[in-house]
């Protein structure tokens, strides 16, 4: 939630990236963070948080292991000639990303 209100604070005070054009979108990578993202295409034009999911996982025969998976999404708006760009990231890192109307 911190995050969140975070990101609703400071992104008015960023510039607003131009649309992701064809060859902008082939410097993403899936091992990107959120800062590089930022520093390379500006702070985006949406921002989707959503709520931190507690996840298990085993590691042993009455042993466990919890930990918290963030995923957030930002969508930079496209133009009349460039189509919007989504990126989704999970724990600050680029999972996937793609390109929509």
């Amino acid at each position: 939630m911190w995050f969140l209100l975070l990101v609703l604070v400071l992104l008015p005070s960023l510039p607003l990236a131009e649309p992701i054009d064809s060859r902008q979108y082939g410097f993403l990578k899936t091992s990107m963070t959120m800062d590089a993202v930022r520093e390379r295409f500006g702070a985006p034009d949406q921002v989707l948080a959503e709520k931190p999911v507690l996840v298990g996982r085993r590691t042993g025969p009455g042993t466990a292991v919890a930990r918290t998976i963030e995923r957030t999404t930002w969508v930079y708006k496209g133009d009349g000639t460039t189509m919007d760009t989504v990126i989704q990231f999970r724990d600050g890192v680029v999972e996937r990303f793609y390109k929509t109307r």
